[in-house]
């Protein structure tokens, strides 16, 4: 996935998560607690990118599984949306990923998701978030 031309943070300059508990099980990564929106972007787009890379002799092979959206606030207020649903939590909840593929899918990947912020003139702002997410596909 390509960043474009900016500085680059992480979970750091994204949120706050010293009130954070998380915890793993056979169910998934459980979070628990509050997180602060660490980004000032005021009222910006934000377009999030999110790609999935299985890991192959030491490194990341793309795999055919992406997805971007191009203004995530809006996205979010739209009740149809796969994104609606995990707006505001205001209780402990269990990040889990399931799906059904025609290929055997079992085996190390991470997931990189990206975030860009435009102003009202549509520029991209310098401060762009990526975050990367290890972790095992496994067949249930």
């Amino acid at each position: 996935m390509l960043i474009a031309s900016g500085e680059v943070f992480g979970m750091d300059h994204f949120i706050n998560t010293t009130e954070w508990m998380v915890s793993y099980d056979d169910g998934g990564i459980n979070f628990d607690g509050t997180g602060k929106v660490l980004w000032d972007i005021n009222d910006d787009r934000v377009m999030m990118d999110a790609d999935l890379k299985k890991f192959f002799r030491g490194s990341g092979t793309q795999t055919p599984i992406s997805v971007r959206i191009l203004d995530l606030c809006k996205e979010m207020k739209h009740t149809h949306s796969y994104v609606y649903e995990k707006k505001y939590r205001h209780y402990p909840f269990t990040a889990k990923g399931e799906g059904q593929t025609l290929v055997n899918m079992e085996g190390r990947y991470k997931s990189t998701v990206v975030f860009r912020a435009y102003d009202e003139h549509n520029r991209l702002r310098p401060e762009v978030i990526s975050l990367q997410v290890p972790g095992d596909v496994i067949k249930v």
